[in-house]
């Protein structure tokens, strides 16, 4: 996907795929300063409101919020040792490289009602849904990274078709934080700390 301006990528990402954007400051993954997020967790901007945030003199990247107002939840592979296998295993039509040679996986969020919780699986992935974000296309970051390494970078779509349905296995691992159902990632372990920004 080619770069365009913010609120021209902001209103595509809305119309096209139905996404609940936010918009985050220059180089940063944090909102603007004033934005309410905890309004727009719960519904999507307007027209008028989206325009406003989006042309603001500060915003420089966006955000889409995962859960059942995007209808997607994201699989966000921390650990670039687990990206190949993890892929491979639990593939999906949308994905974008993070800054640090992470992953992101979007995948449908279900429709049952029952919604997939925020959390990990094993140690380097991390589950971003309801109330949570990630960046996309086109946002930049500096400092970036994880594990105390500083990297600077972009982030950009590997696959950009419809988000896949998660096989039952990821479903089930998503849900329970547990290694055990996932199979076909070499190096996965058990987590023992908590989830970084995405």
């Amino acid at each position: 996907m080619a770069a365009k301006p913010l609120v021209q990528a902001a209103i595509d990402y809305r119309s096209e795929r139905g996404w609940n954007v936010i918009p985050l400051r220059r180089d940063e993954k944090v909102p603007l300063e004033g934005f309410p997020l905890s309004t727009f967790i719960q519904r999507p901007m307007t027209d008028e409101e989206l325009t406003s945030w989006f042309g603001h003199p500060d915003a420089g990247n966006i955000g889409v919020l995962a859960g059942p107002t995007s209808g997607v939840w994201v699989a966000d592979i921390d650990d670039t040792g687990l990206v190949e296998d993890f892929r491979t295993a639990y593939p999906s039509d949308l994905m974008s490289r993070t800054p640090s040679g992470g992953l992101h996986l979007f995948y449908e969020y279900p429709a049952d009602g029952v919604g997939v919780p925020n959390g990990h699986i094993g140690k380097g992935i991390d589950i971003i849904s309801k109330g949570k974000y990630v960046l996309i296309s086109p946002s930049f970051v500096k400092k970036a990274g994880h594990g105390g390494v500083s990297v600077s970078g972009s982030y950009e779509w590997l696959q950009y078709g419809r988000p896949s349905a998660a096989k039952d296995e990821l479903l089930r691992a998503a849900m329970t934080g547990e290694v055990g159902s996932i199979s076909g990632v070499q190096g996965l372990t058990p987590n023992t700390s908590s989830a970084s920004s995405a």
